[in-house]
């Protein structure tokens, strides 16, 4: 796995591999693709900076694991559609 400097970064890689275009990817997460677009290049990586700030100061990883935990329940799901 490649080490990324940027959020963003690990975004645009995480999409290129899934094979799916930007409006793909739009629409199966529910974002418009114009804030599709702004997510991927600064909004994300202004969220995800914060988060991991926030874990910082709090020594807190429960953030990290709800993630964990979320991203696990919702390809449960989706392997289980028809």
């Amino acid at each position: 796995m490649k080490a990324h400097h940027t959020f963003s970064q690990a975004l645009s890689e995480a999409a290129r591999e899934s094979g799916l275009t930007d409006q793909e990817i739009a629409q199966q997460v529910d974002i418009c693709p114009g804030y599709f677009s702004r997510f991927m290049r600064h909004v994300g990586n202004q969220w995800a900076a914060r988060i991991a700030l926030f874990m910082a100061v709090t020594g807190s990883d429960e953030p990290l694991r709800w993630i964990e935990r979320e991203t696990a329940r919702l390809r449960a799901e989706r392997s289980s559609k028809p």
